[in-house]
């Protein structure tokens, strides 16, 4: 039997642990048209699982007849991207074959028929939309990992425009919560600004439990202290899932942990770190009593001074690495991340 979990980003591994709610939601709210946007955005922290939700959502639509997903890539020309997949798949290839005009591009050409020339990316997609509208069918762009980049803000005004002219197109993104916010502070893109916001957040305990009791037999006592140690973090119920199977343990040691925690900080929290800038790393410094902090005790901790809490404070609320439980307390949000926090600053220290 192969390894149930998987350590490879994205890809939707044989154990996994359903949002029912949340696809349940989206895809009646897109199939009814309930949501007036057509847009739907999951945001969360590295290894939250967005990524999988997204993947998991693009096979359940492409179970329905009526629809057409095409998934496209952030860092090439997306609108052109969606036009080529279209064509790919059949759609209006019949009315683009008819000897008229021509518009290529990407070494695919299309012969259109009609009395005004298709002189962009933008006409040729709405032609397709028009032919995808008439045959009661709907379009479902995916995106991962959406960034405050010229791409993206070249498709997102088209995007809305073709929403309010009111074509069948909708969209499924991911993106990290600073990627999010930085798009969502464009004053040109308001469209982004208002679109609703999944947060991914952690499993349900649970159900991490009852998945370790059922593939690698662990007891009861010893599959929920596993399900404690990941936190509900997604990415951490892979490893440590992928950890046990392989090492065949059925509870957690010294050198179990130790490979956890490498894993982490390989996966996830070292590219996490890395995009942190100085000051937030010192604020993190601060935290010197395990997960939850006093303020007073973080600045104490840190070299950011009183006047700069609020601005760091907010900054990591924001990226979802730290949050505000109880009045005055920060608390980390990821598991054993404050172990690697302390490392990092030993590191620095040497």
């Amino acid at each position: 039997m192969e390894n149930p979990f998987t350590l490879t980003f994205g890809v939707l591994p044989e154990q996994f642990i359903s949002r029912e709610g949340i696809a349940d939601r989206i895809v009646a709210d897109f199939s009814a048209g309930r949501n007036n946007d057509h847009i739907y955005i999951f945001t969360g922290v590295r290894g939250a699982g967005k990524t999988v939700m997204l993947n998991y959502l693009k096979r359940e639509f492409e179970k329905l007849d009526d629809w057409i997903v095409i998934n496209v890539n952030p860092e090439l020309d997306i609108l052109e991207g969606i036009a080529s997949k279209l064509y790919e798949k059949g759609v209006a290839r019949k009315s683009f074959l008819k000897k008229a005009f021509s518009f290529s591009f990407h070494g695919i050409s299309f012969s259109i028929e009609g009395d005004v020339p298709v002189k962009n990316v933008e006409t040729l997609l709405e032609k397709m939309l028009v032919f995808v509208k008439e045959h009661g069918q709907k379009v479902l762009v995916t995106i991962d990992e959406i960034s405050n980049s010229k791409n993206i803000k070249v498709f997102s005004h088209t995007f809305k425009n073709l929403v309010i002219d009111g074509y069948p197109i909708y969209l499924l993104a991911t993106g990290l919560n600073e990627n999010v916010n930085n798009l969502q502070n464009e004053n040109t893109l308001t469209f982004i600004y208002r679109a609703p916001k999944i947060e991914i957040k952690g499993l349900n305990l649970y159900a991490i439990s009852r998945s370790y009791q059922t593939t690698l037999g662990l007891s009861e006592t010893a599959a929920n202290r596993c399900a404690a140690l990941t936190e509900g973090y997604a990415s951490a119920y892979q490893i440590l899932g992928s950890i046990l199977y392989r090492s065949g343990k059925k509870d957690i040691d010294d050198e179990v942990l130790s490979e956890f925690d490498q894993i982490l900080e390989e996966i996830n929290y070292g590219k996490m770190w890395s995009d942190l800038s100085r000051g937030d790393r010192q604020f993190l410094y601060g935290f010197s009593g395990q997960k939850a902090n006093r303020a007073q005790s973080i600045i104490e901790h840190s070299s950011i001074g009183a006047k700069s809490y609020s601005k760091y404070r907010e900054r990591l609320l924001k990226r979802g690495i730290v949050t505000s439980d109880a009045y005055g307390y920060l608390s980390l949000t990821l598991p054993r991340l404050f172990f690697f926090i302390q490392r990092m600053k030993t590191f620095e220290q040497l």
